[in-house]
């Protein structure tokens, strides 16, 4: 199992309850992206296809909270992670499934944390 822990600024973070202007969004995008990349390459990370990922979503609060939100920020986490070489594709034949949860509080004011854990599932027929 392969890991990656990304700590993501608010003004970086996209949920998909979001509602913003093509822009600002796109900025985010590409912060997230470059995020993705940069700590894929620092790491060194290799990712063997095909396997799960299980995301777990560490907010501040301990109330209610939709882990699935993340979604957005999560896809563009991965294609980061794919343009860095560290992926072969994001596609389903690489990528079977995505898990989303509620990972443990963070403390931090104004930071999310994305625990990106890659699950080797190779089973053969």
């Amino acid at each position: 199992m392969k890991e990656l822990i990304v700590d993501i600024p608010d003004n970086e973070y996209l949920s998909a309850n979001d509602r913003l202007h093509w822009r600002p969004a796109r900025q985010r995008k590409i912060a997230l992206r470059n995020r993705g990349k940069a700590l894929a390459q620092s790491q060194k990370l290799t990712v063997p296809t095909p396997c799960f990922v299980v995301v777990e979503v560490g907010l501040r609060t301990n109330g209610r909270a939709d882990a699935d939100n993340c979604a957005p920020t999560v896809k563009c986490l991965i294609d980061g992670i794919v343009s860095a070489g560290a992926l072969v594709d994001d596609s389903s034949e690489h990528i079977m499934s995505t898990i989303y949860r509620r990972g443990p509080r963070i403390t931090e004011k104004g930071w999310r944390r994305i625990h990106l854990k890659f699950i080797d599932q190779f089973v053969p027929f």
